[in-house]
């Protein structure tokens, strides 16, 4: 019995840390590791505490230790403070409250242990637990786990009350018949059967402290056999957990996230290190919080000490010196750090804790995101779980996110230069500009026609001169509901996540921490190439109207009043009187029928057709959607596909349609040719019952079929130009010159402005043609603009159209009023 009250003393005596003693930066998750689920994940080598001898340093040589694979761990998070809290301790030692005499005092003169720069940058020095006060031992006790990869481990999950320390395969019962020399593996004996009997028994306990060990991190016994087996290193992660229900109280009012793991990254409870432990050998089992945690959360804990009084303070004040003696010298050293914007790459993942925002740059973007969950390490970096809001038409949802962060080769490394940093980092112009982007973003949430200059979120494609584009989620859902971005992830929400779930498109104005994580992108459909396509918010602006363009429109003054009238009356807001007068009118007999305006633009090329019905879309402040034949196809049955969803979209957004050169769609049937038959029929029936406006341009009304028209409101007739008409082109072209400021001589082209008139009968295109040319050349030859270049210009299309006549022998409007066409 004397023997075994011997060994049982020296074991429990390996329970405090013995002089020298470094805490780690790998958090508690150690213990969380899978069981028989897959091969184990190499991973970066986290930093252990060391038991060493107080005589010295005894490690395991390490090039010859042949080291497992490591599983994945998660590690912990950190929070910054602000810099005049940066020096002062957490709780000086000599705040403890009085105890009974056989407390051991603090030598507050007995010097630590010193480190050089590099060590201590990845260890934080403790003083010897002999110098700590033993009153703590009535507050706490430590609780000792072992992991193991080897599912033959007896003691593998299991808790006891002493540390363990190695033993060979042969002394732990262990064979392998894999290896030809035992493998070492950590052993210990006195075995908690119950925590919560233990802790029962242990008295008045307040906290416990949890130390998990793994057996993996050991050499090969072969190579250490030449040392005892207490003189090799012991590594083990900590945390803490929570008895007092006083102290878990406060632990709840103060936390911003949950200090487990698991709630973030849910697995099967059996992958868990601890899971082999009989059944009540864990039972009503503490919450724990990891050293990490009470670095994000330790100034709200000292401020609990305001809040309590009596033995809650005491506890409090246990628990508060406990992290000030293990951790104070290495949280202080790395808000050293941080107060002049660097961190060492090991320390990397402190800087994170979940639900905060942190902030990317992908592709020199600015953007933000809530943090999750804490990092995970993997690979040659670590994870970062991650979400953003992402619009559905409805509501803005959580969409999820898993950034890749490679750890920089550097020691040493500027945090703003991460790859991603909590946004506490930010400068004050980021996060307003973070901030006014997501209002922007919030403003567009319904439907909205803008304008867009600048790349797409790609890089892929420049939009130069403001092309127009139409901002309409809840269209875009219902024409790809299966989307990307309204794909979204079933994520179970975390205690303490005190985010919303989602925000409805009810709400005016958002929150600016909400506004901060809204995205970069947003959806549009582009009119020029009528497609989806993904644009940056920064660059969308309000659409600048050319009602100018009308002006200048060379038509009769009657035919432009008919034209004006006629698109502007419906154009008009619903509530105006002209709108409720139009809207009471019946123009058909049935119901719905014949209520859209349909005109008819027919004349030579380069008469000004298409050019009015852009001028229409400008004065009634309306997107123009244009449609052409290869837009649309050939097949019925596509045909019919393609026309009712552009009329859907033009309904709804209030668009003047534009079908240029319909010819191909509205010729004359014939009994010889049945698909073309159709394709009529298609015509015919799909605008019986539109109620917008369309407007039809065609160079060849002869071959119009008579059903269509019949349903033709107006149809307008273009002339080819007079010299008065090409007279007002040249002087518009001229105009826009003057009023763009551009390098040109404007009094040498006004000095041959009559010949420009009439030595050259051309149409409306081919002037603008020749006056485009002209500016191109002038701008190659780095000179200014004059009728030399002009006139070059003007040869070239002359030449052209003299050959074109030469070879056919007449011009295109003779051969046209032969054959019928106009």
């Amino acid at each position: 019995m004397a023997r075994q009250k011997q060994d049982l003393d020296k074991q429990q005596q390996q329970q405090q840390p013995k002089e020298g003693t470094a805490w780690p930066s790998a958090p508690h998750e150690m213990k969380k590791r899978q069981l028989g689920a897959g091969e184990p994940t190499a991973s970066t080598e986290p930093e252990f505490v060391e038991l060493i001898q107080q005589s010295g340093r005894l490690e395991l040589p390490t090039e010859q230790v042949m080291k497992r694979p490591r599983y994945e761990r998660t590690p912990e998070p950190s929070t910054y403070l602000p810099t005049q809290l940066l020096s002062q301790p957490l709780l000086p030692l000599n705040t403890l409250p009085s105890e009974p005499s056989n407390s051991v005092e603090v030598d507050s003169k007995k010097t630590r242990r010193d480190f050089d720069t590099q060590e201590a940058l990845s260890k934080t020095s403790i003083p010897p637990l002999t110098q700590w006060p033993s009153w703590w031992e009535a507050h706490s006790q430590v609780v000792h786990q072992v992991i193991c990869s080897s599912s033959f481990h007896a003691q593998e999950g299991k808790l006891f009350s002493t540390a363990p320390s190695w033993a060979a395969e042969s002394q732990t019962g262990i064979e392998s018949e894999f290896h030809h020399c035992p493998e070492v593996h950590l052993t210990s004996s006195i075995r908690i059967a119950n925590l919560a009997a233990f802790v029962k028994q242990s008295g008045n306990t307040s906290f416990i402290v949890f130390r998990y060990y793994r057996c993996s991190d050991a050499g090969r016994w072969d190579h250490s056999q030449s040392k005892a087996v207490s003189d090799t290193g012991v590594r083990y992660d900590e945390s803490i957990g929570m008895v007092s229900s006083a102290l878990q109280d406060m632990m709840d009012s103060i936390s911003q996230c949950t200090s487990d793991s698991a709630a973030y990254y849910p697995r099967n409870s059996s992958s868990y290190g601890h899971s082999n432990h009989s059944e009540g050998e864990r039972e009503d089992e503490p919450n724990e919080y990891t050293p990490v945690f009470f670095y994000h959360h330790r100034h709200k804990l000292a401020n609990m000490l305001n809040l309590v009084e009596g033995q809650a303070k005491i506890q409090l004040l246990a628990l508060m010196n406990y992290i000030e003696t293990t951790q104070g010298d290495r949280f202080r050293e790395l808000d050293s750090s941080i107060a002049q914007g660097i961190i060492h790459s090991h320390n990397i993942t402190m800087l994170f804790c979940p639900n905060d925002v942190v902030v990317s740059k992908p592709g020199g973007i600015l953007k933000a995101q809530v943090l999750r969950a804490w990092p995970r390490i993997g690979g040659t970096g670590f994870m970062l779980e991650c979400w953003h809001w992402a619009f559905n038409g409805g509501a803005l949802s959580r969409k999820h996110i898993t950034l890749d962060i490679t750890k920089p080769l550097q020691a040493v490394v500027q945090i703003r230069d991460l790859e991603v940093f909590p946004a506490r980092f930010a400068i004050a112009e980021e996060l307003r500009h973070l901030e006014s982007r997501g209002a922007k973003f919030w403003s567009l949430r319904y439907q909205s026609f803008v304008a867009y200059a600048g790349w797409d979120s790609k890089g892929d494609q420049f939009y130069t001169n403001e092309s127009r584009w139409m901002v309409d989620y809840r269209t875009y859902r219902q024409m790809h509901p299966t989307a990307e971005n309204f794909v979204f992830q079933d994520v179970a929400k975390v205690p303490l996540d005190r985010w919303p779930e989602t925000i409805p498109h009810t709400l005016e104005t958002l929150e600016s921490n909400c506004s901060l994580v809204l995205p970069p992108e947003i959806h549009a459909f582009s009119f020029n190439k009528k497609e989806w396509s993904l644009l940056l918010v920064d660059n969308i602006r309000p659409v600048k109207w050319n009602t100018d363009a009308f002006e200048r429109l060379v038509l009769p003054a009657k035919t432009k009043d008919l034209v004006k009238s006629l698109v502007m009356v419906r154009a008009s807001p619903r509530e105006s009187n002209k709108r409720k007068l139009l809207d009471m009118m019946r123009d058909d007999i049935i119901a719905g029928k014949g209520n859209g305006l349909i005109m008819l633009l027919h004349g030579p090329p380069g008469t000004g057709k298409t050019l009015t019905a852009e001028s229409v879309a400008e004065i009634a402040q309306m997107p123009l959607y244009s449609v052409t034949c290869g837009d649309i196809g050939t097949k019925p049955e596509v045909v019919e596909e393609y026309l009712e969803t552009v009329l859907m979209l033009g309904k709804r957004w209030n668009c003047v349609l534009l079908l240029d050169e319909a010819d191909v769609f509205l010729e004359e049937r014939s009994l010889a040719d049945l698909e073309r038959n159709s394709l009529v029929s298609v015509f015919l029936r799909t605008l019986e019952y539109y109620n917008g406006i369309l407007i039809l341009t065609s160079n060849r009304v002869g071959t119009f079929d008579a059903a269509f028209t019949s349903r033709i409101q107006v149809a307008l007739h273009y002339d080819p130009l007079t010299s008065a008409s090409r007279r007002k082109i040249w002087q518009n072209f001229f105009d826009m010159l003057r009023t763009d400021e551009e390098d040109v001589d404007l009094d040498d082209l006004l000095g041959h402005f009559d010949e420009l008139v009439r030595g050259y009968d051309m149409n409306g295109r081919q002037i603008r043609n020749a006056f485009t040319t002209a500016r191109q050349l002038a701008i190659f030859k780095g000179e200014t603009l004059t009728w030399g270049h002009l006139e070059q210009a003007l040869q070239s299309v002359c030449k052209f159209n003299t050959y074109l006549q030469t070879l056919h022998g007449h011009t295109d409007d003779q051969w046209a009023r032969d054959e019928k066409l106009r």
